[in-house]
């Protein structure tokens, strides 16, 4: 008897991105008071601007999760005849009859070939283990008995960014609110095919979108046997044999990886702003960069991360008992354990932040610190060359 269950279940949720472009002109959204564009594309072929006391340019968060549950059991009574020479008889009667329905196949032909062979080998090393073996054989019967139960999740959640493009200019500013007029852009996009122009009376945050993916799962299993042999050999007569076994098991894992934030211009990049700014997990590329911070400048660089860890133990008893005077021999048991573990971390950059110019080189003008972790403010060689 057999019964086999299988439960799943899948959740996802995927955002659909808005949309405000001018395919010929310009662009211009101005907010009285906070300015907020999530999963969004803009597109002007010209000129853009967007303003409002605050300005926020963010990406959603796509999540997807899914779960399933197994489980099996089994009850079966099986015989059989044991020794070494027979099995290897049985196995060669077998690869025959299956040779006839291979329709001339070679591969098929060839793997029946080396299983027969590696059958009869078998059974000359166990004879050479123990040649007595060849002169024994044993008739079972056996009631058996199983199950198993695993579980597993999985979930993970996706930044989809905000796109920002101008065909010429593009002017971000926030302002009306003092210090805490800020630019926002996470794990988001924003170029301009000349300047781009970030302007905030607080601070301006480029910063990274985080992604996350988690599994975990857990097994087990247990079976147990009990049986009967009347065997010519070792043991002669009637033997009983018992079994138990079991498993148990479970593994987690989860990463954590970046979308960083890029901004560029095809000339100039100014960022201006009267707090700190900070690139955590973000560049800013353009032919020539000019930043004038009024706080700290803050330039960080975010590692991906990875952590599994799994354990599985395992281990039975078997016990074979000769009563005399229906079986003449030796009882035995035997028993086995193992445990296997498995920790693993991993932790690597896969986007250096920084500031990088062409052959306009840079400015850049800090009133207060300069911070850099694991970043770069870099030029050309030609802007090196002529001191910019």
């Amino acid at each position: 008897m057999r019964k086999t269950t299988d439960a799943q279940q899948i959740t996802q949720v995927t955002n659909n991105s808005s949309m405000i472009g001018s395919v010929n002109g310009n662009l211009t959204v101005v907010a009285g008071n906070d300015l907020h564009a999530t999963d969004a594309v803009l597109y002007a072929a010209n000129d853009m601007g967007l303003a409002g006391r605050t300005v926020t340019i963010d990406s959603a968060i796509n999540t997807f999760s899914q779960s399933e549950q197994q489980s099996f059991s089994q009850t079966a009574i099986t015989a059989g005849i044991s020794n070494p020479v027979i099995a290897a008889a049985m196995t060669a009667n077998q690869m025959r009859q299956d040779v006839k329905h291979t329709n001339g196949d070679a591969r098929l032909e060839a793997l029946a070939a080396a299983t027969t062979g590696l059958a009869v080998k078998n059974a000359i090393d166990a004879v050479a283990a123990n040649p007595s073996a060849v002169g024994g054989i044993g008739i079972s019967v056996s009631l058996g008995t199983s199950h198993s139960n695993s579980n597993s999740n999985a979930s993970s959640s996706t930044a989809a960014g905000s796109s920002v493009t101008a065909g010429h200019n593009l002017t971000i500013a926030a302002a009306g609110g003092g210090a805490d007029s800020d630019i926002n852009v996470i794990g988001s996009n924003l170029s301009a095919g000349n300047n781009t122009t970030l302007i905030a009376a607080g601070d301006i945050n480029l910063h990274a979108a985080q992604n996350t993916d988690s599994v975990s799962s857990t097994n087990s299993g247990s079976s147990a046997s009990i049986g009967a042999t009347l065997s010519l050999g070792q043991q002669n007569g009637l033997s009983f044999q018992l079994g138990v076994s079991g498993t148990k098991g479970n593994g987690n894992g989860s990463d954590t990886t970046w979308t960083n934030t890029h901004v560029s211009a095809g000339n100039t990049l100014t960022l201006q702003s009267g707090g700190d700014t900070s690139l955590i997990g973000a560049v800013a590329d353009a032919q020539h960069v000019v930043a004038n911070v009024g706080g700290d400048l803050n330039i960080a660089s975010l590692q991906d991360v990875s952590h599994y860890d799994s354990k599985q133990v395992s281990g039975g008893v078997s016990i074979s008992v000769c009563v005399p005077p229906i079986c003449y021999g030796g009882s035995s048991v035997a028993a086995n354990f193992s445990q296997e573990k498995m920790n693993s971390d991993y932790a690597s950059v896969t986007g250096q932040s920084g500031i990088h110019a062409g052959d306009g080189g840079f400015q850049i003008n800090v009133k207060g610190n300069t911070d850099l972790k694991g970043a770069v403010i870099s030029s050309s060689d030609q802007a090196i060359l002529d001191g910019l």
